[in-house]
């Protein structure tokens, strides 16, 4: 959304980023859940885990480098990660 008011591109920078953020930690977060599963299978697959290894260390990775003003990063965040996070709207 573009507008002519700076401050509101500001403001829908950062908040764009820490939607990217919040997206980062839930795919750093279903990896773990993913990781601690696989290890307690009786036969884990260690080809899965290792996998989900890495993708968690790249996530992290994006998270600590995140820059709020860095547009191309957080838009490529969005798009990689915004399908990949699995969302449980049951209730309970």
């Amino acid at each position: 959304m573009a507008t002519d008011n700076p401050l509101d591109e500001t403001i829908s920078k950062i908040l764009s980023a820490h939607i990217a953020s919040t997206l980062l930690t839930c795919f750093i977060l279903d990896c773990s859940i993913g990781i601690g599963l696989e290890r307690r299978r009786a036969r884990p697959d260690k080809g899965t885990i290792a996998r989900l290894t890495g993708a968690r260390r790249e996530a992290r990775h994006l998270q600590r480098v995140l820059d709020p003003y860095d547009a191309t990063l957080v838009e490529t965040i969005l798009e990689r990660y915004g399908p990949s996070v699995r969302v449980d709207l049951r209730s309970s």
